[in-house]
């Protein structure tokens, strides 16, 4: 880069020349400020030195080099490809949006150098291709990739192997169609060039022009001819494989139906142009001496199948071709055709009739076997450089094998197109290029592909009336995000200097240490509660999880006045969920005490009690937070009761018939969220979700929908999306009182009550808001198909005045750095362990059971060492007795208990409600070695260590 630019850049870190060099004397300083690198009558040149623990690892010298002069681009008809690649899906996402923000914030960047960027960059198994010709087109493509979104010029696909090996496949007659070959004449200079060449070989041979051909409408008529449409189909197909060649897609091996292995062959290198060309025009005029007595049907069935229909047409029908494993041509004498679809058709079979008047593949060809002889005596093929897997014998061949005696075969004996595909498996081969003017085969390779129970792709070329640049770049797309290797740079070459800048790699930055699920919630499981636990004996349950701007970062997306609040929507979400997991009907209140605010750093703990259920199936629930590694002040944020489980549920009928309701007038929300945070509101992306508001009476009606990249799996209901179809409230200006209006007034939700969730993981709200008092609301919303989804009703209030002040963000607790002690001191008190331990625990009481050290008395600090159990009657019991002595020490004042433990979960679990409900008191040491663990507790405690 400092040669490019012409400017040496200061040394980082080197303010402060060591005193050690004779600097003054050396003719050289560090660079304490970048200095200009002049041009001189010779290159740049710098040396970089690699420098390691034994000195100098590795050394280069860079040299300037001229920049040449860009290359005139030939026409490509302005068509473009735009490449994204990478790790995950979600990476190539993000990439295509930061990339569609930069080219549309300058709509005069080039569209081709955007191409020989993207197409210059590495290569992930994730991909999608843009195709587009104009700055328009290809950045609406960049917006459905970044939404996840399907639109029609844009290919997305996963690449499943590390190395595909790919055929190009030929077809035999079909694929014509007027007007093919003239777009790709006009913009790609290597099929034109292919092109000329087989018109060149073509001539001695015809008297027709292959370009007219090519380029004529359908009142030309001439592709009707059997003499022009075979070697005008040869030359496309050659011209065609030239161009995938040219996009760095070079066949591992070549397959050809019938006519189509002329083609393949060339490709393969086993004949010459020449020769080819010689073969398809010689081929093709003997079959005019056929023409009006044959004819062909494609018949949808096993070959097999049909094999049984044709006894009834001995000697005059047979099978001519097998596509597929169920798929079939008949070929032979007219009149045998007709009465032969007259009986399929009779049958119910799907046979039909194939456009020729000859029947290739059938005893009709015998009549010009000498004349194809003769013709093609002077065919001598090579071996070729690509593996060739013939449809004469279903098998590979040798390419020198292919001489005149293999061509009259190939046209008198079956097609085993389907063997082939199945020998081409069975090689190894992973991907089939269809190349043809349109895909004639591709049902058959599909079929056979899977009846062969194999993972392969199949791609094809052009299509009918899709023959221009355009095609050609999708089908290139399609089989690159299938992990066929396109070598971009070759359509879109250029230097490094031609390159513009663009945005890099969008690193996801994972986090890759090592976190418990409370922290961060079980994988694929809620967001924001990471364990639900039973408390022993009893049926109270616990929930618990953490948060923090870290782990939630949508949080940080609700704020008012400054300070980022945990939303009121979340306190139901979690409640919701705890109404699900211990079977409660719902919610039938909940009461909202004091904001949980979101520190700018560290994490908050949440805990959820559920008590037991009062004489009406009622259970109490407290939501606390506490700040801090162990919560040391908690806070009650929440209470409320969930309703009985055998509540009676609101069967709620949802909003049905025309949204919105015939009448309601709209409100408009041009700048909504800006009003919004000027009045102390002040909503991030992810709470941004409001899109429509609508007013009729006492209703208001209001669309909200999840931004990306929320995740509604993981919530019943996400607290984003409740908390923005509230927003209507406020943005609507509703209640004359709200915001926002001068009053500098901040409402919040205060208590919910009668609170149902009908259907879980929804990304779009339709709600109904009805106003039942001066500030409450009866809502109810639904899906976009109007079934319901939640219904509650809410009273609000203002927020306290001091909210979003220092001195309410000082409540919770901060990160600070405090001196660490040398030497805990160690606890005072009797050291309780297992008899055999007592020699190797100086100052500790053995005890032979667990009466025994129920027994005693313990005046300070009790420690308990708990055996891995053998069984689960012994974790049973050993939990049992551990509860019970636990209760006898902790209900005297000034007592400490430490349990060590060797990763038993049960006693695990006992100890953290334990630690809960007596912070600071209880002590636990899991230990969990594969031996001698009881010998390593016995060491801690004989050293008189607190942990």
């Amino acid at each position: 880069m400092a040669i490019r630019h012409g400017q040496l850049p200061a040394t980082l870190h080197a303010a402060e020349p060591s005193p050690h060099v004779d600097w003054a004397g050396s003719g050289v300083r560090p660079l304490v400020e970048p200095q200009p690198w002049p041009e001189t009558d010779r290159p740049r040149r710098a040396g970089v030195s690699s420098f390691g623990m034994s000195g100098t690892n590795a050394h280069l010298v860079l040299e300037q080099y001229d920049t040449p002069a860009p290359a005139e681009a030939e026409s490509t008809d302005d068509v473009y490809a735009w490449v994204l690649s990478a790790r995950t899906r979600t990476a190539v996402a993000d990439l295509a949006g930061r990339l569609r923000e930069h080219v549309a914030a300058d709509p005069g960047a080039s569209l081709a150098g955007t191409a020989r960027a993207l197409a210059a960059r590495s290569r992930f198994e994730h991909r999608a291709v843009v195709v587009g010709t104009d700055h328009d087109e290809l950045v609406r493509g960049l917006a459905a990739i970044a939404a996840g979104e399907a639109a029609a010029h844009v290919v997305s696909g996963v690449v499943r192997r590390d190395r595909v090996r790919p055929v190009l496949v030929f077809p035999g007659q079909g694929a014509q169609w007027a007007g093919m070959g003239a777009a790709l004449l006009d913009t790609a200079p290597v099929f034109r060039d292919a092109i000329t060449a087989c018109e060149t070989a073509l001539a001695p041979y015809v008297d027709w022009s292959l370009t007219d051909v090519l380029r004529s409408g359908p009142e030309d008529g001439r592709l009707e001819r059997l003499d022009v449409v075979q070697p005008a189909s040869f030359a496309m197909m050659v011209g065609l494989a030239r161009l995938w060649e040219s996009m760095g897609v070079m066949p591992a091996a070549v397959i050809g139906h019938s006519q189509g292995e002329i083609a393949a062959a060339h490709i393969a290198g086993v004949l010459t142009l020449d020769q080819a060309a010689a073969v398809a025009a010689l081929r093709s005029q003997a079959l005019t001496a056929l023409s009006g007595r044959g004819g062909m049907v494609s018949v949808p069935l096993p070959e097999q199948r049909v094999r049984q229909l044709l006894a009834d047409w001995p000697g005059r029908l047979s099978v001519a071709a097998v596509n597929g494993p169920a798929s079939a041509v008949v070929s032979g004498d007219a009149a045998a055709i007709d009465e032969f679809l007259a009986t399929c058709t009779a049958g119910d079979v799907d046979a039909r009739r194939i456009p020729v008047d000859y029947a290739s593949h059938s005893h009709h060809v015998e009549e010009v076997e000498q004349q194809l002889r003769a013709a093609l005596g002077s065919v001598e093929p090579t071996a070729g450089n690509v593996a060739m897997i013939s449809t004469v014998t279903g098998e590979p061949v040798e390419g020198s094998a292919m001489d005149a005696d293999y061509w009259y075969a190939n046209l008198r004996q079956p097609v085993r197109f389907d063997a082939a595909v199945r020998a081409a498996l069975d090689a190894g081969h992973d991907a089939f290029i269809e190349v043809s003017a349109h895909p004639v085969l591709a049902m058959g390779l599909t079929q056979t592909i899977a009846d062969a129970g194999a993972d392969a792709t199949v791609c094809g070329t052009l299509r009918r009336d899709q023959g221009d640049r355009a095609r050609l770049l999708r089908s290139g797309a399609e089989a690159f995000t299938a992990g066929i290797p396109v070598d971009w740079t070759a359509v879109y070459p250029g230097t490094p200097a031609e390159l513009p800048q663009l945005p890099g790699y969008p690193f996801q930055r994972d986090r890759y240490w090592l976190t418990s699920p409370s922290e961060t919630g079980d994988p694929g499981g809620h967001g924001l509660v990471g364990a639900v636990l039973p408390v022993a004996d009893t049926d109270r349950w616990l929930l618990t999880g953490r948060v923090s701007r870290h782990t939630h970062p949508w949080l940080a997306d609700h704020a008012v006045r400054g300070t980022v609040l945990v939303p009121g929507t979340a306190f139901v979400e979690l409640a919701v969920h705890a109404a699900d997991r211990v079977g409660a009907g719902g919610i039938e209140e909940l009461t909202l005490h004091a904001p949980l605010l979101l520190p700018d750093s560290g994490t908050v703990l949440l805990q959820l009690w559920v008590d037991e259920p009062d004489e009406h199936g009622r259970r109490p629930i407290t939501i606390s937070a506490g700040a801090g590694a162990d919560g040391q002040q908690w806070v009650r944020h929440a209470d409320g009761l969930l309703a009985a489980a055998d509540v009676t549920v609101s069967a709620a009928e949802g909003i049905t018939g025309a949204w919105p309701p015939a009448g309601a007038r709209p409100v408009p929300l041009d700048g909504a969220y800006d009003d919004l945070a000027q009045a102390g509101y002040e909503y991030g992306p992810t709470f941004r979700g409001l899109r429509a508001v609508w007013q009729e009476g006492d209703d208001l009606y209001v669309e909200a929908a999840l931004p990306e990249p929320a995740e509604p799996e993981r919530f019943a209901l996400h607290p984003a999306l409740l908390d923005a179809a509230l927003h209507g409230l406020l943005a609507s200006g509703w209640f004359h009182d709200l915001p926002p209006d001068a009053t500098g007034r901040i409402m919040l939700p205060y208590a919910w009550s009668g609170v149902r969730l009908h259907a879980g993981q929804a990304s779009v709200l339709r709600m109904r808001l009805r106003r039942t008092g001066p500030e409450q609301v009866a809502m109810l919303a639904v899906d976009t198909d109007g079934a319901p989804v939640l219904e509650a009703a809410l009273s609000l209030r203002e927020a306290a005045a001091g909210i979003g002040s220092t001195a309410t963000s000082e409540q919770l607790h901060h990160v600070e750095w405090v001196p660490a002690q040398v030497a805990p001191a160690p606890l005072t008190g009797t050291w309780w362990v297992p008899a055999k331990l007592a020699q190797e625990a100086p100052g500790s009481v053995g005890y032979t059971g667990w009466a025994e050290l129920r027994a005693a008395d313990p005046d300070g600090t009790a420690v308990v060492v708990c055996p891995s159990a053998v069984d689960a009657p012994a974790a049973e019991a050993q939990t049992a007795d551990l509860l019970e002595l636990m209760q006898h020490w902790l209900a005297e004042p000034d007592t400490r208990i430490v349990v060590a433990t060797a990763g038993m979960s049960a006693v695990w679990g006992l100890v953290r409600v334990a630690q809960a409900e007596f912070p600071g008191r209880v002590v636990l040491v899991d230990v969990d070695t594969p031996d001698g663990w009881l010998t390593s507790v016995a060491g801690l405690i004989g050293a008189g260590l607190t942990q």
